[in-house]
């Protein structure tokens, strides 16, 4: 292979070694994600005295999830979906 491709190939290699790390990260997190809401919700709870709706809940799953875009109806709450 000529020098010039040879640089392209690395770079390859890297892209799917980064994109393999990625992946296994995205499972691990998902793979908590009840976990890691429940203690998010008993926390705002004990100190900030609110409550996460359902709502807000699912939209940040679906977020997770590595969607884009959720919708959330005005009064729900936008500002506390992470």
């Amino acid at each position: 292979i000529e020098h010039k491709y040879k640089t392209s190939l690395k770079i390859g290699e890297k892209n799917a070694a980064y994109i393999s790390k990625e992946t296994k990260l995205k499972a691990i997190l998902l793979s908590h994600l009840p976990q890691v809401y429940a203690a998010i919700r008993e926390v705002t709870k004990r100190n900030a005295g609110i409550r996460h709706f359902d709502v807000q809940l699912l939209a940040s799953t679906i977020l997770a999830q590595g969607y884009k875009l959720t919708e959330l109806k005005t009064g729900e709450g936008k500002t506390l979906v992470f």
